[in-house]
């Protein structure tokens, strides 16, 4: 699987939210240094971002305004340039108890988040 827009030793991931203090704490987070984060505050940055960025992974969360979760998915998965782009779902909606994953997502991640472990949780989603 090529890796348009990034060198094999780099990755990015595409966080998206409206909350600027969850961009804000994802941004921060003790990454590995091969991995880039870029983030989107809405689902039409995030459409025009993932076709420009050619992530390795795309973070959603469920609820925005001017499309949440499950129709900024729709977009990217109709889109040549994004549909085998992996987009994992956050939302407040699911405790790790009761994590379903909704069609066309990849997995899904339960906020509040522990920053700590949200890589690990990530690399783990997109080796299954």
């Amino acid at each position: 699987m090529g890796m348009t827009g990034a060198t094999m030793d780099q990755q990015k991931i595409l966080v998206v939210d409206d909350e600027p203090d969850i961009l804000r704490l994802v941004e921060v987070h003790s990454w590995d240094a091969s991995t880039v984060v870029v983030c989107a505050s809405d689902g039409d940055q995030a459409i025009s971002m993932a076709r420009r960025e050619h992530p390795r992974a795309i973070l959603l969360d469920n609820r925005m305004p001017g499309g949440g979760g499950p129709a900024t998915l729709a977009r990217l998965k109709s889109d040549p340039d994004t549909a085998d782009t992996p987009v994992i779902l956050m939302t407040a909606l699911a405790r790790d108890s009761d994590l379903t994953i909704p069609p066309g997502f990849a997995g899904v991640i339960p906020k509040p988040f522990d920053p700590l472990t949200l890589s690990e949780k990530i690399r783990s989603i997109l080796r299954s």
